[in-house]
Order: structure tokens, then C-alpha cells, then sequence
């Protein structure tokens, strides 16, 4: 039993890793910035939509700042 204990001990969380960036490093980034990691097709998307999707964070940045729920019926972000 101690066995296990010191396992379960030992078991650290996992830390998200995106095309080698960390979560905080992509949370940093511009939106163009970020379209570089990914794959093409959604690449162009965003760069297609760059200024709906930018309203659409700057919007989210006020809510969360706020401490409001984020309600939107765009799906396709």
C-alpha cells in the first residue's frame, strides 16, 4: 500500500504543449502570431476572418475580466 501512495505522489499534471509552445506562451501571442502553428486549412480561416475574430477576443477579455459567462451562437470560430 505504501507503494502505491508514493506512485500517486509521484504522478505530476501534465503540462499542455501545442506545437512546442506551453499554454501561457500561445495565450500571449496575437491572433497572426498564433495562425502560424497550425495546419493550413485553418490558417487561412482565421487569417480570412482576422477581424471578427479579433472582436470576438477582445469581447471575451472584457467578460472574463468582468467575471461574466461568454455567450455566443458563433460556432465557426
Amino acid at each position: 500500500m505504501a507503494h502505491k501512495k508514493k506512485q500517486k505522489e509521484q504522478v505530476r499534471r501534465k503540462e499542455l504543449i501545442y506545437r512546442g509552445k506551453t499554454l501561457e506562451e500561445l495565450k500571449t501571442l496575437d491572433v497572426r502570431e498564433s495562425a502560424k502553428f497550425l495546419p493550413s486549412r485553418s490558417r487561412r480561416s482565421v487569417i480570412r476572418n482576422f477581424q471578427t475574430i479579433e472582436k470576438f477576443i477582445k469581447r471575451c477579455e472584457k467578460k472574463v475580466a468582468k467575471n461574466k459567462k461568454i455567450k455566443t451562437h458563433l460556432r465557426d470560430l
